[in-house]
C-alpha cells in the first residue's frame, strides 16, 4: 500500500504560526508542509527550524509569499495571520484552491460584514472550517465541561492588562461551550473603561475594564481586564454549592465544596504541543472539538456588536470597524 503525505498549509507563520508549524513536527504521519508570508524573516525563521529539527515526517517544505504560488490540493490548510487581513486570504485561498479543512486564528475579522461573507463561502466550497479557539482541547476544561452539565452558574474572569480585545473570545467561548448551550452569548461592553488604548501590536486597538453576558438562561459571566500592573487572568466559577478557581498561568484548578477544598492540576498545553492534536484529528481522525466557523463565527459576532456599540459611544459617532486582532 502506498501512502500519500498530507498536504498542508500555513498562511503567516509569525509568532502564532510559527507555532503551529512546531506542532506539525511532532506528528509521527508524512505530511507536505508550505507555508505563506509576506515577511521573508518569518519564512527563514520557518527554514531554520526545519533544518535544525530535521523533521523525520515532514517530507518537504516549501516557502512562498503568495496564496498564488501554492499547490492546488491542499488537505488542511491553517490562516494565520493578524485579522486585518484575514477575510481577503481565506476568500483568495477558497476561490483560488481546492482545501478540504481549514482552521482560522482568532479574532477572526474586524467587521460584522465579513462574517456572513466568509461564512457563505466556506458553505459555498463546503470546506470543513473550524476557528482556534483552543481551550475546548483542553482535557481538563471538557472534564469541568461534564461536572458543570444541566447546572447553573456564574462565572467570573478577571486580571489586568491581558490584552481583552484580542484574548477576550478565547474566554467567552469556553464560557459558551461549558454552558452546554447552542445559542449564542448575549454581550455588553458599556462597562469597559472610556478609553480605546492603543495595543502592542501597530495599528491595532485594545481595551480595558469589563464585558459582561449571558448564555441561554442558566449562565452569566463577566470578564475583566484592569487598567493597571499586568496579573495573569483568573476564573471564578460559582456554582450552587460548589466553587471553581482556575489560575491557569499556574496550570491549578481548586475546588471548594462546603468546608473543603481540593487543588488538582488543570493542564493547558502551549499551541506548539496542542496543535499537533488538532492537525492529527482534523486530518486522519475526521474532526476535533474546536468550535466549527458557524458556531464562533456567533459567538465572535455578539462580542464584536457589544464591542462596536461601546466604541460608538466613547466616540460620538456609529463605528464599523473594531481594530483588534
Amino acid at each position: 500500500m502506498i501512502f500519500v503525505a498530507k498536504k498542508v498549509v500555513i498562511i503567516g507563520v509569525g509568532n502564532i504560526g510559527f507555532r503551529h508549524f512546531q506542532a506539525l513536527e511532532r506528528l509521527e504521519e508524512k505530511l507536505e508542509v508550505q507555508v505563506v508570508d509576506v515577511v521573508s524573516e518569518n519564512l527563514e525563521k520557518v527554514k531554520a527550524e526545519y533544518s535544525a529539527n530535521g523533521s523525520n515526517n515532514i517530507m518537504s517544505l516549501k516557502t512562498v509569499s503568495s496564496v498564488s504560488e501554492l499547490d492546488n490540493d491542499i488537505d488542511y490548510a491553517i490562516i494565520a495571520t493578524s485579522s486585518a487581513v484575514r477575510r481577503q486570504l481565506a476568500e483568495e485561498l477558497l476561490k483560488t484552491k481546492h482545501v478540504q479543512n481549514l482552521l482560522l486564528e482568532k479574532v477572526l475579522f474586524q467587521k460584522m460584514e465579513d462574517y456572513d461573507a466568509v461564512g457563505s463561502l466556506i458553505k459555498e466550497k463546503g470546506v470543513n472550517t473550524w476557528v482556534s479557539c483552543c481551550r475546548r482541547m483542553n482535557k481538563s476544561y471538557q472534564k469541568l465541561k461534564k461536572e458543570l452539565a444541566g447546572r447553573s452558574f456564574d462565572v467570573v474572569v478577571t486580571g489586568s492588562d491581558w490584552g481583552l480585545g484580542c484574548n477576550a473570545i478565547h474566554l467567552i467561548d469556553i464560557i459558551c461551550y461549558l454552558s452546554s448551550s447552542e445559542t449564542a452569548p448575549v454581550c455588553n461592553a458599556d462597562m469597559l473603561d472610556n478609553e480605546i488604548h492603543q495595543s502592542k501590536r501597530p495599528g491595532y486597538i485594545e481595551f480595558t475594564g469589563t464585558i459582561n453576558g449571558t448564555v441561554g438562561d442558566r449562565v452569566k459571566f463577566s470578564v475583566t481586564s484592569l487598567n493597571s500592573t499586568p496579573a495573569p487572568v483568573i476564573l471564578y466559577i460559582f456554582c450552587e454549592n460548589n466553587i471553581y478557581i482556575i489560575r491557569e498561568a499556574e496550570q491549578k484548578i481548586f475546588r471548594y465544596t462546603g468546608e473543603s477544598v481540593e487543588e488538582m492540576v488543570f493542564e493547558m498545553p502551549f499551541l506548539s504541543v496542542q496543535g499537533a492534536d488538532i492537525a492529527k484529528a482534523i486530518l486522519f481522525e475526521g474532526g476535533c472539538t474546536l468550535p466549527s466557523y458557524e458556531v464562533s463565527a456567533k459567538i465572535h459576532k455578539a462580542m464584536l456588536s457589544a464591542l462596536l456599540d461601546k466604541m460608538g459611544k466613547i466616540e460620538g459617532s456609529k463605528v464599523d470597524i473594531c481594530k483588534i486582532t
